[in-house]
């Protein structure tokens, strides 16, 4: 039965604000395999998807509009102070959500289809952008150096504005994994770089994108391994140096899959 948007919902107990606080920790979520989803926005694509929501804590009027959405149990409410207290951002957005982490096999088949392989990728914003850049362009299936950023920490969540929750997100060894795309998987190996070339049109073949770091590009191990090294050309009278990682990402995306 759908709850209307008035009904009072049971207030959340103080263990479950802590647990939400904690979340908010690299450790926190590390050993318990859980994260925390910020907003209105951002909740109700968490509640459309696939992964298991453990509580949705938040503030009267945003529960209600929720309730209406995806009736649930697992509700609770919390006064304004409570959620600033639980909350990871400078203003709170009204409603969180607590929830499981996908339980991600790294023995599972390569995938098929096109992927992005993101090397060292550090800043949260960079990393949440090239995962909602990748699912416009089609990309559902991204593999990152394990020391890469949490795609699970608030921030990446929060910029990544629900197209992590439909996005099989891998950390593991890119040398092995290019190895194995290259062979048994039969992918393109592209990657971004300073020494590359103009990009070549692709033809239906699936492509492996191997994306650098910020600071440093692709690690030279890696480079090694990439047959097919591009470089976004710019402008001769443009004096800086290098683009954001997201950008350079979103250009060759569209180069290879924008047609």
């Amino acid at each position: 039965m759908m709850m209307s948007s008035h009904a009072l919902f049971p207030p959340a107990t103080r263990a479950l604000m802590k647990q939400a606080r904690m979340l908010q920790q690299t450790n926190e979520r590390r050993e318990t395999g859980m994260f925390v989803a910020e907003g209105v926005k951002i909740v109700r694509e968490l509640l459309k998807s696939s992964i298991r929501i453990d509580a949705v804590l938040g503030l009267e009027e945003a529960l209600g509009e929720l309730s209406d959405f995806h009736p649930a149990d697992f509700y609770y409410s919390v006064k304004p102070k409570d959620l600033e207290y639980i909350s990871g951002l400078k203003t709170p957005n009204k409603v969180l959500a607590l929830a499981a982490q996908p339980d991600v096999n790294h023995e599972n088949p390569l995938p098929v289809s096109s992927c992005l392989l993101l090397d060292r990728i550090a800043d949260p914003g960079n990393m949440g952008t090239i995962i909602r850049t990748a699912e416009w362009f089609g990309v559902h299936y991204i593999f990152c150096s394990e020391d890469c950023v949490d795609c699970w920490s608030p921030k990446v969540v929060q910029s990544a504005m629900g197209s992590l929750f439909r996005t099989t997100v891998v950390y593991n060894n890119l040398t092995k994994v290019i190895s194995d795309l290259s062979g048994n998987g039969g992918h393109r190996i592209i990657g971004a770089s300073l020494e590359g070339g103009k990009m070549v049109a692709t033809d239906k073949q699936p492509f492996a994108l191997v994306v650098g770091s910020e600071s440093h590009g692709i690690g030279q191990e890696l480079l090694d391994m990439i047959p097919e090294k591009v470089l976004i050309p710019k402008n001769p009278d443009a004096e800086t140096e290098s683009l954001n990682a997201a950008v350079a990402c979103g250009i060759l995306l569209f180069s290879l899959c924008g047609k």
